[in-house]
């Protein structure tokens, strides 16, 4: 359920949770998120002041050493 806190009449909060999907395409797996907006109304029209989005906590599967193993090889070639 999404929470608006105002804060005066020129800016408010809004927050709340979501769910978004990632990984391959033919593998998409469910990540439960929150997010967060801070909206304030500047010349009379409504603007986005602060986005803030993220995976809850302790929600994402943790990736084994094997799994990441080929990938943190790929990201030293890459940068070094």
């Amino acid at each position: 359920a999404d929470n608006v806190q105002a804060y005066g009449d020129d800016a408010y909060l809004r927050s709340g949770m979501y769910t978004f999907m990632t990984g391959p395409a033919d593998a998409r797996q469910p990540v439960n998120a929150r997010f967060s907006y801070m909206w304030r109304r500047i010349d009379g029209a409504w603007k986005i002041i602060h986005h803030h989005s993220s995976a809850v906590p302790g929600a994402a599967k943790k990736a084994t050493d094997e799994e990441m193993y080929p990938k943190a090889q790929e990201n030293f070639k890459r940068w070094n």
